[in-house]
């Protein structure tokens, strides 16, 4: 059997996900979009512009007013629809919005930039006969094609989307990865898991469920049945030592144990280490493998040492830890320092 001496752990920086950063950056560009679409109504409105483009002299026929209420209701109410069915009822059923919904939701609050097409094109149009009430756009900056508020837009696809910011300030809340937010908190049994390699119960009964494909671990409360996620943040990747487990992440791991003090072992097996997330705490740190591949480091530090894609590990009644390092072909040990 090959041993590897566990000592303590050396300090490593703590790497912010970049993930994380990207959510913060693209949510804080929508939500500069949103206040630049609310300028401009309230700009439009103070003006006293609003007011319905007439259809014209000439009398439109029969068939195209059906076609046209057809098409202004129905894509109202299918959008709606869409918005209950991808977004709002996996909502209510999972704790989370799917990146689908997202997709819905986005693209129904998208209607005021319809006009703004007239920045690269000579002309635009929509047929007066939907219901109108002008448009807002000359008071965009730079907007220079004369008479704007005679532009039809219709009232309709403004209506969809008040609705849809309607519906998202009553609690949707987007997921990070698909399956389950960071951090999101839910009752277990809606819940999305999101590739499950491992289960562990720990004294007290919390049911401890480690994601591959989420790179997460969460946490079933016994009594209330509410899962939360305790460690990862979604991003395959390898950071966050030293810190909040929330904000660390892991790629893919594979396997999970409890040492006899109720820390959780997560076996990181595409970083090729294993890590440590302290219950009491809640912070994270790797207990052994540098991130190499290979299986050198016998004898030494275990957070010197290399593993190769470790799948499995169990503690011992004296605290050392069993190391599966599957492509070395060889069983490990962890002895305590």
């Amino acid at each position: 059997m090959t041993s590897t001496t566990l000592t303590g752990r050396t300090a490593e920086d703590s790497t912010t996900p970049n993930r994380t950063r990207a959510i913060s950056w693209w949510a804080g560009l929508g939500f500069a979009f949103l206040a630049f679409a609310a300028y401009l109504v309230i700009s439009w409105i103070a003006a006293g512009e609003p007011a319905r483009v007439p259809p014209g002299p000439t009398p439109l026929p029969a068939y195209m007013k059906v076609s046209l209420t057809i098409q202004q209701w129905g894509l109202f109410a299918g959008m709606l629809a869409l918005i209950w069915f991808k977004a709002i009822r996996p909502r209510l059923r999972t704790g989370t919005v799917p990146f689908d919904g997202l997709m819905v939701l986005s693209f129904a609050l998208m209607w005021w930039s319809d006009p703004f097409y007239n920045y690269f094109t000579p002309g635009f149009n929509y047929n007066a006969y939907f219901i109108n009430l002008g448009s807002w756009v000359g008071h965009a900056p730079g907007w220079m094609s004369p008479n704007p508020t005679q532009i039809a837009q219709p009232l309709i696809f403004a209506v969809q989307s008040a609705a849809t910011v309607a519906m998202a300030a009553r609690g949707l809340r987007p997921s990070v990865v698909l399956g389950h937010s960071v951090g999101e908190v839910a009752a277990a049994a809606a819940a999305g898991i999101y590739g499950a390699r491992a289960v562990k119960v720990a004294a007290d009964g919390t049911v401890y469920i480690l994601e591959r494909q989420g790179s997460t671990l969460r946490a079933v409360d016994p009594n209330s049945g509410i899962i939360t996620t305790l460690a990862g943040t979604g991003e395959r990747a390898y950071g966050g030592d030293d810190g909040p487990a929330l904000a660390a992440s892991f790629d893919a791991p594979k396997e999970l144990a409890i040492d006899r003090e109720g820390n959780l072992l997560i076996v990181d097996t595409e970083n090729h280490a294993i890590r440590r997330v302290d219950i009491r705490t809640g912070t994270v740190a790797t207990i052994a493998g540098s991130g190499r591949q290979g299986g050198d480091g016998d004898g030494g530090p275990a957070r010197a040492a290399a593993l190769d894609r470790p799948h499995g590990a169990a503690v011992a009644a004296d605290g050392s830890i069993y190391v599966g390092n599957t492509n070395n072909h060889r069983i490990r040990k962890l002895a305590r320092a």
